[in-house]
């Protein structure tokens, strides 16, 4: 894939009819990294939100009548069940997943394969890889014929880009997961070709799931949540015009900076 930047200017395409964005659908809605994203296009009165989750969103959000919320427990039958109640609110113009865990409960991320167990790799193989791909398989359905959708994955995920190991079970599920956005952007191209799509790396979001390792981390590198998201809304609005068909997958980082798959 060529280099492509993305610059952080406004994201006017938010607010403009001409991009008929009405319906968003975001996945994974009670997280940091979710609940920031309903703000952001909260901000625009003619946009509508559905979301899904485990876990109910927090007030004043779970108020709000401009969210529809499903609640959801990952499991296959479930999230088929839900997916297809959101069809009840209409057809989506973006839809964002951001499930995902880096660590289990009782378990830290392993820096050797002496730490791992097929039960952490089991757990983080279905939050991180199995659950978007099952979003992937039935959001056609969903969607818009033009609609964007963006899928939060990492930059550790890159098989290119490894050159510190570690983090076994959340680097492989990750690695599993860019592959199997791939995958699914090239069926998506042949069977639905206006559908745009963004694998998409938030750097270090300062959420739960990074709390743990922010001690490491340089405080101009942590991002806040709004922030996050605000990225994310001016990086789905070039490709509007960008569908699979037209443009490689772009696979950026929060600074708009392409990562190599």
């Amino acid at each position: 894939m060529a280099n492509v930047t993305y610059n952080h200017s406004t994201d006017n395409h938010l607010a403009s009819p001409n991009t008929k964005l009405n319906q968003v659908l975001i996945i994974g809605a009670a997280g940091g990294i979710g609940q920031a994203l309903c703000q952001q296009y909260l901000q625009y009165p003619n946009i509508n939100i559905t979301t899904l989750s485990h876990t109910p969103l927090p007030q004043p959000l779970a108020l709000n009548r401009r969210i529809h919320s499903i609640k959801c427990n990952w499991q296959a039958s479930e999230l088929a069940t839900a997916l297809q109640q959101c069809q009840t609110h209409g057809l989506f113009d973006r839809a964002i997943i951001c499930t995902g865990i880096l660590q289990g409960q009782d378990t830290m991320a392993e820096k050797r394969l002496e730490h791992l167990s097929a039960d952490n790799l089991n757990k983080l193989f279905y939050a991180n890889s199995v659950i978007p791909a099952l979003c992937l398989q039935q959001l056609p359905w969903l969607l818009t014929p033009r609609a964007a959708i963006a899928i939060l994955t990492a930059r550790v995920g890159s098989i290119t880009d490894n050159h510190l190991g570690g983090w076994y079970s959340y680097r492989a599920s990750k690695a599993a997961l860019n592959m199997l956005i791939k995958t699914a952007a090239i069926e998506y191209a042949h069977h639905w070709p206006g559908l745009r799509m963004l694998a998409y790396h938030p750097g270090t979001v300062d959420t739960k799931l990074s709390k743990p390792f922010q001690h490491n981390i340089v405080s101009q590198q942590l991002r806040t949540t709004a922030q996050t998201a605000q990225h994310l809304c001016q990086f789905l609005a070039p490709l509007h015009h960008s569908p699979l068909t037209d443009a490689p997958l772009p696979f950026l980082d929060w600074q708009g900076e392409s990562i190599p798959w």
